[in-house]
């Protein structure tokens, strides 16, 4: 079993992420069934990432202040169709066999004492220690191209430079304020792209990665090119609209096959990094 460990802020876009990560696998255990994806969380992590679900369900936007709580979510991810799971007794040791492929933690990133960088939370260091895996979410604040680099920055190129070698594989997620812009007008007769593209369009998405990454975590784009490593590149948000008052409020609908109601986020770029973490952890 690998580890792995979620990182951003806590002022800032994590616990919205956290609780669309917890969502979009209940449906994906619930839509394929657990025989190609099942996950589960140690009781003190689905307090609290259960928390931030019930946030987003009943219409908020999730907001943490405890980092010693965020830093206990944590997600144990099964992939039992794996061909290296099916073919389990060759290929490990029998302490190891019928184990999940990754154990995903949680590291808050906090004010540091006297300091004006983010730090990891002292209560997530534990996720850090013997990582092969790093998903680093980073805020885009506003529509249009962004302005100046993340406040994760920093942190997440100093977790990069100082890990041992072999360095571990990242994930950047961006996740935007609110759902992207529309697509660009397109000419007659066509359709427009969306403005984040598809799954199937590698290249696209890494072009789009790669620029928001430029001017939003210049560091971390310099250590891992010091490291030789590439990024790949998740895209989230939640739709929201204005309630009473005018305060922003998720929007939400209602799951029809499973039961039940969930925000309105991207299903498919969780259902694509929930993959891409089975892959890189098998």
């Amino acid at each position: 079993m690998e580890k792995g460990a979620v990182v951003g802020r806590l002022a800032g876009p994590l616990p919205t992420f956290l609780g669309l990560l917890y969502a979009a696998q209940m449906r994906i255990s619930t839509a394929h069934g657990q025989q190609s994806y099942r996950f589960s969380c140690p009781a003190e992590a689905l307090r609290a990432v259960g928390g931030l679900h019930r946030a987003l369900c009943s219409g908020e936007i999730p907001f943490a202040t405890d980092p010693e709580e965020v830093s206990r979510v944590s997600f144990l991810m099964d992939y039992p169709d794996r061909l290296a799971k099916r073919l389990l007794p060759f290929g490990r040791s029998k302490a190891e066999r019928g184990l999940p492929e990754l154990q995903l933690g949680t590291v808050p990133l906090v004010e540091g004492k006297g300091q004006g960088e983010l730090v990891p939370a002292q209560e997530g260091w534990g996720a850090l220690v013997g990582c092969k895996l790093i998903v680093a979410v980073a805020e885009l604040a506003a529509a249009g191209p962004p302005k100046g680099p993340e406040p994760c920055d920093p942190a997440v190129a100093r977790i990069i430079a100082e890990a041992p070698s072999p360095k571990p594989e990242v994930v950047i997620v961006f996740q935007f304020a609110d759902e992207p812009p529309p697509p660009a007008p397109a000419k007659e007769g066509e359709k427009p792209p969306p403005f984040v593209p598809p799954l199937a369009e590698a290249a696209a998405r890494a072009n789009l990665g790669a620029s928001f990454a430029s001017t939003l975590l210049p560091r971390t784009q310099a250590a891992l090119a010091a490291a030789r490593a590439e990024p790949a590149y998740f895209f989230s948000w939640v739709a929201t609209d204005r309630g009473p008052g005018g305060a922003l409020r998720a929007k939400r609908r209602r799951l029809f096959d499973a039961g039940g109601v969930e925000p309105v986020y991207p299903f498919e770029e969780f259902e694509g990094l929930v993959a891409h973490l089975g892959r890189v952890a098998g």
